[in-house]
């Protein structure tokens, strides 16, 4: 069922990289430039059936989870702070930074999977900052990298047998139970009131969107139009994602200006 692998591909290996999550990451900045990143993560269905088969619930892999937060916290210019467990599955990690501007940052939330030590993200991938101040106004600009160029799958290796109409059926129906519930964000929340922003997402509140994708929201039409997409080696691009229901993307630079506190 070519149709069903085509979903996988597209929304499992290019926008999660990881399993169905609810997860957001919160970059949260003061009017100095100083603040912290809060990391709200909870895996759902079979992802979470999968960690609790290969995690264990030891002090030691306690110790061996918040060594690789460490070491990617790091990489990324922040402090580790803590990583906390709630009852219903949800794990908050919360990072520190002095200087927003010397930090680089991965777009979305850690996987909660302690195993994981390496920061696969590269440099040039992550997000970076710059920070002015005149007064009592505090002005943040976000610098979303923006997406290689899309690229076409080699067709000389062979096309792929069509599913028939039954079968793509099937596949978008079992695609749906296997990732319902999926939504990850990244927004930025300012110590502060938003005088304005250059995002194209209407701030809400003190929160600035840079990202995010809800799977409830997509529908038919968005499970056909990801599957259009399978046919490139590369995730898509926020062009390409354009207009589809339950996705928001920025790319370039997002000025928020704010009064700080």
């Amino acid at each position: 069922m070519r149709r069903a692998g085509a979903v996988v591909a597209v929304v499992v290996g290019g926008l999660l990289a990881g399993g169905c999550i609810q997860g957001q990451r919160a970059i949260k900045v003061n009017a100095d430039g100083s603040g912290t990143v809060v990391d709200t993560t909870k895996l759902i269905g079979m992802a979470a059936a999968m960690k609790d088969m290969g995690n264990s619930s030891s002090a030691q892999a306690k110790v061996n989870r918040e060594a690789a937060l460490k070491k990617k916290a790091t990489a990324q210019g922040l402090t580790f702070v803590s990583a906390e467990n709630g009852a219903d599955g949800v794990e908050k990690v919360t990072y520190k930074f002095q200087d927003i501007t010397k930090t680089s940052l991965n777009r979305s939330a850690e996987m909660p999977n302690e195993k994981d030590e390496k920061d696969t993200a590269s440099a040039e991938d992550r997000l970076t900052f710059k920070m002015a101040r005149s007064g009592n106004t505090s002005t943040l600009t976000v610098v979303v990298p923006k997406d290689k160029p899309a690229e076409k799958k080699d067709e000389a290796k062979g096309a792929e047998k069509k599913s028939s109409p039954e079968e793509e059926k099937q596949a978008m129906a079992m695609m749906k139970g296997m990732m319902a519930g999926l939504k990850i964000a990244t927004v930025v929340e300012v110590n502060g009131k938003i005088v304005k922003s250059t995002s194209p997402w209407p701030a809400q509140g003190s929160s600035v969107t840079l990202m995010e994708m809800d799977f409830d929201q997509m529908g038919e039409d968005g499970l056909e139009r990801l599957a259009a997409l399978s046919d490139q080696p590369n995730p898509p691009t926020p062009e390409q994602l354009k207009g589809l229901k339950g996705v928001k993307f920025t790319e370039g630079e997002v000025v928020i200006e704010f009064s700080g506190k």
